[in-house]
Formats: structure tokens, sequence, C-alpha cells
């Protein structure tokens, strides 16, 4: 493949796949590499060592998120092989080429339609750049088709735009303080948002895969123990049942309406599962499947292993090309979880990377991805201390 001529965009979001920016044997001409990542492992994207990058220039802006690492430095070595490597960052975007840059903060999905972990090092970056920062938000487009359910509802969705910080004000305000306006106003409840609004969502499946995020039930305290279908959401251990109403709202058939909110529902998980990691019971064990994914193509299998969770780090063991192998992220290094519900169909798994590699491991047991997810940012938070 010959590239001409071109501007080659990339932006990688979330904490999971390890996936090279471009396909192998690219040879690439007169082009510039421009975009954004935020990513927990960087050196996962990369230009193949069989593409070939003549007279380009490169306008990354990598950013370690745990650690607002700086990523000009960061970076060089990663994209040596291109024209330019000090330029390696969003400042020649913005100065040179004059583009907006644009960043995904919480750099995961969305469980539950509400705004997700934002880390400190956004105020870092936002002050290093010192220019205005814009937020749009989009109401909508997570009730139209979350993760556990991905049917797309057709509704419709809303876009604001609002200027938070001025250039001005980034020579001016400290890092909690920018961090502090960009936490207000990344503020979002997209259930919310539709039961005020009354936005109808009368889809009759639209109750389907709810019992992935609503693990927990309320009524006897059992976990793994939901399931849904249709609009319906019920217990299998008590038998409770709700419905899911056009609105987004949940109603108990019998009895009491614990959380007629669904995200109310899905932080009262979250803060049972910190209860269980500050009082030191957390922890999580599971037969896993394991594939490795080194870049976008092709998936490795690597058998049968084991994955663990404690309050103080996540583990992966297993054969790794048929050598034994263990993979440990501690409490401070690992901020974030990638999950997937039934990833393409093959059951649901969670993602671990390492610099040159991701390890997805698909669980033997049902419904548990949602609560390591809520217990990787916890347990994290513990060990910085907040």
């Amino acid at each position: 493949l010959n590239v001409t001529n071109c501007i080659v965009t990339y932006s990688a979001e979330h904490g999971g796949d390890s996936s090279p920016m471009v396909s192998k044997n690219t040879t690439f001409k007169n082009c510039i590499f421009t975009g954004i990542i935020q990513h927990n492992n960087p050196t996962n994207y990369y230009i193949p060592e069989t593409s070939t990058v003549n007279n380009c220039i490169s306008c990354f802006y990598a950013f370690k998120a745990e650690t607002g690492s700086e990523a000009a430095v960061y970076y060089r070595d990663i994209f040596s092989n291109i024209a330019n490597p000090n330029s390696t960052n969003v400042y020649y975007c913005i100065e040179k080429l004059e583009n907006p840059f644009v960043l995904f903060p919480e750099a995961r999905y969305s469980l539950d339609g509400c705004t997700s972990y934002i880390p400190e090092s956004t105020g870092k970056l936002i002050r290093l750049l010192r220019v205005p920062v814009v937020i749009l938000r989009i109401h909508g487009n997570f009730i139209t088709q979350p993760q556990w359910n991905k049917i797309d509802k057709g509704n419709h969705v809303v876009a604001e735009m609002e200027q938070i910080i001025t250039a001005k004000e980034c020579r001016k305000l400290s890092v909690d303080e920018i961090n502090a306006r960009v936490k207000e106003a990344f503020q979002y409840d997209d259930f919310k948002w539709q039961y005020d609004n009354q936005i109808k969502i009368d889809h009759p499946k639209r109750a389907e895969g709810l019992h992935a995020l609503l693990y927990k039930c309320p009524a006897c305290q059992t976990e793994g123990e939901m399931d849904s279908k249709g609009i319906k959401l019920w217990c299998n251990h008590c038998g409770k049942q709700w419905e899911m109403g056009e609105y987004g709202r949940m109603h108990a058939l019998d009895g009491e309406t614990e959380f007629p909110h669904i995200p109310d529902w899905s932080n009262w998980e979250r803060e049972c599962v910190r209860k269980e990691i500050e009082d030191g019971t957390y922890y999580f064990e599971d037969t896993v499947r394991v594939e490795t994914l080194p870049g976008s193509l092709k998936f490795y299998h690597q058998g049968e292993g084991k994955l663990i969770q404690t309050p103080t780090e996540t583990r992966v063991e297993c054969n790794y090309h048929g050598e034994p192998y263990v993979l440990t992220r501690t409490a401070m290094d690992l901020e974030s979880m990638h999950i997937e519900y039934d990833y393409l169909g093959r059951g649901d798994c969670v993602d671990i990377s390492i610099p040159n590699d991701s390890f997805w491991c698909y669980l033997t047991k049902r419904d548990a991805i949602t609560k390591i997810s809520f217990a990787t940012e916890e347990i994290h938070k513990k060990a910085v201390g907040k």
C-alpha cells in the first residue's frame, strides 16, 4: 500500500487494545501523522518495522494517563523513523497546523451512562498546553445503545458545546483548579437526561443484557444470579422481578422498588465492592481462556489460565507462547480495566496490556466483569489515597 500527501489520523482512547497505527508493508510519503492517544500502555501504538516513512512529520500527543508523563520524550523512540521526531507532540498540531486537539479524558466506556473516572493528569496536560478548553457533552448516545445491550434503539442525540477554561486561565489556574473545573463540566447522567426530558424508548428488548451491569440483587444480596429478557430483569435466587419502563426507570413487580434509577443501583454495587476492599475481604479468582493480541490483526490462543484480583494487585497466570508466564499489575499502576460484554459473541472478557501485547481473558464465571471494573478503580483510588 502506498500513501502520499495525506493526513493520517489515529485516536486511541481506552485502556485495552494494543494495535498498530497502520498495516504492515505500507509506504508513506509527504504525510502528516496526527491524532491523540491517552492510554495506559502507549507503546502498543506503533508503525510496523516493515513500513516505510519518507519526508513525513508526526504530530501525536501521547499521554500516559496514570502518571501524566510528558509525551514528547515518552514517544520519541516510537516515532524515531519519522523525520523531525522532536515535533512528536500536540504543540505542533496546535501551533503550526492550527488544528484543534481532541481528548477523551475518561479513556473508557461508560457502563451506566454516567461520568467515569477522570485522571488527575488531565489538568497537567491542559496547563501544559495553555489553550482554550471546550467541552462537548452528548446526551442520548448511551441510552440508545449501551455496552450491555448493543441494539440501536434509534433515538436522537443532543450535543452541548461550552468553553470552560480560557487560554489566560490556563496560565493562572493550578492543576487542581483546572481538574475541578473539568470534572464539574463533565458530569452527565444519560438515564436522568432521558427521564427529565421524557425521551421514550419503547423497544421490546430494551432491558436485555441489563443483568450484566446490575449483577447484584438488592433484595437478597446475591451476586451473579440476575437475568434479563425483553423489558424484564429478575433474580434467579430469590425470584424478585423488575421491569424497565419506557423512560428508563425500573419498577419492581412485587414489593419495594429499591433503585428506580439504574445508576443508583450500579453505584450501590460499587459501594459494596469498596467496602469489601476496605475491610480486606475482596478476592476474585477465575479460570479463564487467554488470548493475546500483539497487533490488530490476529489473536493468539494461549490456553487456560487464572485471573486473580486482590486489594493490592491484579494477576494473570498462564502459558505465553508455550512458556509459563505471570502478568502482574499493582494497584498503583492499574487505574482501570478494559472490559467487554460478550465480545464478538465469544464471552465476557477483560483486557490487560503490557508494552508490546495485550492479554484478553475470557471468564468462566458469569456477570463478573462489571464488579472487576469497579474493583480495579476502587483498588487504585485506595492505593493513591483518594
